[in-house]
């Protein structure tokens, strides 16, 4: 099952979830050997230790193999979960904040038509204050920003326009083919788009290949390059402005990117551009236009990718909630049915606070394996899950390896689940003799 989610993972990451069914099912075939392992170690250290504690512990999960590798199970496939999905959540976030740096890099300040609705700048208006915005004292150049949303078959497209001397023109960390100079170059020059990896594989694009996009101008572009959806799930489209204006027949803007001389804030900037926008004249005069720095921008693109993948950390969360009541309650129903063997062994003289140790050892021994084998394959599954996300989904993804996600679902559960074993472990090591005399 391990070679298998591996071929699936080199070879054919489109099958990821078939990929967590055969993770999921090494895990699981591999606990009892881990099992086996740790009670052998813990049965090899025990005569260095002056307790027979260690030793009861070992020959009671010995005694109940089949019982303890189910609450093991529950465990490693509850962590399993929660750290595949949290650290592919980080890996896809980091690539989404990546996007919206990217996004903002080739200007200052946005000014563009006000409303929350216009997050991606599509919005188009009629560019009537360039001129003046160009006088502003600090300001260095200001320039044309166009964007909108294309049908393209059955996907709404999000079309990116920057101007043509925009510095970066294309997102450099979201190329996932293709050279980015070159592509840069080439788009600079006209007649050449960068398409989403979805898009290309849709219409069998590759790098060169010629495409004609349906807009109100229909234009035949060559693809310069490949990039992620830069999270626009249905795909996004890199052109310049200037081919944009062409291919929709119209020189409407949908911002103006505003640079801004050395030395100038963006704070300062913006205080200038909005007495431009809203002059304190009376009657009040309004162009509905608005003023953000590029960093405002950016943020309120990172809060919204954040707020959308919020849904993950809370699955995640009720995951490891659940795994912690399920191992407890599963746990504190063993210890409190093996209350007749308790008393066994108090008859032959075990203290209660020896037995009590007991089966605080067994729980951590089962916790321990169960969840420490399930952050493991869950790292694994992380691989898997980025792997579907940018080339299933295609959206940009920061590979990464959630070592602190899996140590901290680890010892959550772990500690969570053993402290609440401790309350009936305590009661049940209380039994009364005499219960081991009764038929």
């Amino acid at each position: 099952c391990l070679a298998a989610a591996t071929a699936i993972l080199l070879a054919a990451p489109k099958a990821a979830v078939l990929g967590m069914v055969f993770l999921v099912a090494a895990l699981l075939l591999g606990l009892p050997i881990a099992l086996n392992a740790t009670l052998a170690l813990v049965r090899w250290i025990a005569p260095q230790v002056t307790s027979a504690v260690p030793h009861i512990a070992v020959m009671e999960l010995r005694a109940g193999r089949a019982r303890a590798v189910a609450i093991a199970a529950t465990g490693a496939v509850a962590v399993f979960g929660s750290v595949a999905i949290e650290a592919a959540h980080g890996d896809l976030l980091g690539g989404l904040e990546n996007a919206a740096h990217d996004m903002n890099a080739f200007t200052d300040e946005w000014v563009s038509p006000a409303g929350s609705y216009n997050l991606l700048k599509t919005t188009s208006f009629k560019p009537t204050q360039q001129a003046q915005l160009a006088r502003l004292p600090g300001v260095r150049a200001v320039r044309l920003y166009r964007g909108g949303l294309l049908d393209i078959g059955e996907r709404r497209v999000w079309v990116i326009a920057p101007p043509r001397k925009a510095t970066p023109l294309l997102p450099a960390s979201q190329i996932v083919e293709g050279n980015v100079a070159r592509a840069t170059a080439e788009v600079r020059g006209g007649g050449w788009m960068v398409v989403s990896q979805a898009i290309a594989e849709e219409h069998h694009l590759r790098i060169g290949d010629r495409f004609t996009l349906p807009t109100p101008i229909p234009t035949t572009f060559n693809v310069a390059a490949i990039a992620t959806n830069i999270g626009w799930a249905p795909g996004a489209i890199v052109m310049n402005a200037e081919d944009y204006a062409r291919a929709w027949g119209s020189s409407e803007a949908s911002a103006y990117n505003v640079l801004l001389d050395p030395g100038v804030s963006q704070q300062q900037g913006r205080r200038e551009i909005e007495h431009v926008l809203d002059p304190p004249t009376h009657p009040p005069t309004r162009t509905g236009l608005a003023v953000e720095t590029a960093e405002q921008h950016a943020a309120q693109q990172r809060a919204l990718s954040r707020q959308g993948l919020e849904r993950l950390t809370q699955i995640a969360t009720l995951i490891l909630i659940a795994a912690v009541l399920a191992m407890a309650a599963a746990m504190g129903n063993m210890v409190w049915q093996r209350r007749p063997r308790l008393a066994k062994l108090k008859l032959e003289g075990f203290p209660r606070a020896e037995l009590w140790r007991t089966i605080l050892l067994e729980s951590l021994l089962l916790l321990g394996v169960g969840c420490l084998s399930g952050a493991v394959f869950g790292l694994y599954g992380q691989q898997l899950l980025d792997r579907a996300l940018a080339n299933v989904i295609n959206f940009p993804v920061v590979y990464s390896f959630g070592a602190l996600v899996a140590l901290w679902s680890l010892a959550v559960v772990t500690a969570s689940a053993v402290a609440i074993v401790a309350i009936p472990g305590y009661l049940a090591a209380g039994v009364p003799p005499a219960v081991a005399l009764q038929d």
